[in-house]
């Protein structure tokens, strides 16, 4: 047999088929009969080969839905004679399976305040058996790779590939993206949502007339007090410090700085 191995790969329902060569080196007619295992056939099944001649067998890999990622076998010709031994060669049929995907689901970033940056990494598997040429994507203006994590890249069957994102948000609350990986041919692909949550705060001051804080009549040398509210309506802590005054008639009582929790 002229092939010390042979490898076949199809896929599920599909067949890939390798024609191999047997040889008779003696000077008598060689009959055998061909046998191969599970997935495996051949034509035809029995060879007949005149001394000092060549004849060709074509063995078939046929596998189907379900079946695992590689199958082992041996094409053995059986010579009908008693003075000679079987012979064999090694069969490997390979089951096609293309495959990508994103470890995770859902990558989030947690909160950003915005005009910050926050990254996240994320891993892209290949758990088929095929080399794949690979393009990521992220959709929503908040988002981007960082480098050339934006470029083609090529993963090898079983291998990974560290991606890392990067979220600017501009606007409060929760921003939504998606990342996403496909093939050159775009026949297989996966994705994955993004969340970044946008924080800042937002200060506002009531006071009892409109932007006006007005006082009672006040003696020379007397006091008087006047109570202004300030909140925080964003989503994110706020730090208020009342700096001095211009008019030396009036000074802030109490703390000058504080921290307001958000809301």
């Amino acid at each position: 047999i002229d092939s010390e191995r042979v490898e076949l790969r199809a896929e599920p329902g599909a067949s890939d088929t390798e024609t191999v060569s047997i040889t008779n080196d003696g000077n008598a007619p060689l009959n055998a009969d061909l046998s191969v295992g599970d997935r495996f056939s051949t034509q035809p099944g029995t060879v007949t080969v005149a001394a000092g001649e060549t004849e060709t067998v074509d063995i078939t890999f046929e596998p189907q839905d379900g079946d695992s990622r590689r199958a082992v076998s041996e094409i053995i010709v059986s010579p009908d004679s008693d003075g000679l031994g079987d012979t064999s060669r090694k069969l490997v049929g390979t089951v096609i399976d293309r495959e990508i995907a994103i470890a995770a689901p859902e990558i989030s970033l947690g909160n950003t305040t915005i005009g910050d940056e926050t990254t996240a990494g994320v891993v892209v598997e290949n758990p088929g058996t095929t080399t794949e040429e690979l393009t990521p994507t992220v959709d929503g203006s908040a988002f981007s790779l960082v480098g050339d994590d934006d470029d083609q890249f090529t993963l090898a069957a079983g291998d990974q590939e560290f991606l890392t994102i990067e979220a600017t948000p501009t606007d409060q609350g929760e921003v939504p993206g998606t990342l996403r990986v496909e093939t050159a041919d775009g026949e297989i692909s996966d994705s994955a949502s993004i969340v970044a949550t946008g924080q800042a705060p937002q200060l506002n001051i009531a006071s009892p007339d409109q932007g006006t804080l007005s006082f009672e009549q006040t003696g020379v040398g007397s006091a008087s007090t006047e109570d202004i509210q300030i909140s925080n309506d964003g989503n994110a802590p706020l730090r208020v410090t009342a700096d001095t005054l211009e008019d030396s008639a009036f000074s802030v009582a109490g703390e000058t700085e504080v921290e307001i929790a958000p809301g």
